[in-house]
């Protein structure tokens, strides 16, 4: 996280509006992070003001034994996609953004 942190501060300015993830890494061979990795993401976007977008076309819906994949770690993303499963494989598209009182 160090890397990632001088990164977003030094070379980009502080200047990062979202870190976009996908929980499970799909097309690259099904890649599953380290259990630490997910709550590290979101607890660095809390401290920087930086929104935390989780991508789930191809994990949401129970495919990992849970509604959402990011539940494995009780991580809440400010916006998350959700995909074709939705409507069976039909092109489909949903978004799903947080609200709340936190301000940065």
């Amino acid at each position: 996280m160090a890397f990632l942190r001088e990164a977003i501060t030094e070379l980009a300015t502080n200047e990062v509006a979202a870190i976009v993830v996908e929980p499970i890494q799909g097309w690259g061979g099904s890649v599953i992070p380290p259990d630490d990795w997910l709550p590290k993401i979101r607890q660095l976007c809390d401290e920087l003001g930086i929104l935390l977008f989780v991508d789930e076309v191809l994990t949401c819906m129970g495919r990992t034994g849970k509604m959402f994949c990011v539940d494995h770690w009780n991580v809440v993303p400010d916006i998350m996609t959700l995909g074709k499963v939705l409507a069976t494989d039909f092109p489909s598209r949903r978004w799903s953004i947080r609200t709340s009182s936190r301000r940065r």
